[in-house]
């Protein structure tokens, strides 16, 4: 694993768009550092986000049954 991800390494690890993770960044949801002109995502931060996305839970599953 990288301890380190550029911008396109990032996106394509965790499918999303270039524009959506510079949103998150300015966010403070995702940090980043700079080396010269890159941006670069520490790994630890980007498994961080991940584990704080909250888990889906489908209408089925939540659904009452019936009488």
């Amino acid at each position: 694993m990288p301890r380190f991800y550029t911008v396109k390494q990032f996106c394509a690890a965790y499918p999303m768009g270039r524009t959506r993770l510079y949103e998150l960044i300015s966010q403070g949801k995702i940090d980043a550092v700079k080396d010269g002109p890159r941006t670069l995502i520490p790994a630890e931060s980007a498994e961080a986000w991940a584990a704080s996305l909250p888990r889906f839970k489908s209408a089925a599953a939540n659904a009452q049954p019936q009488a």
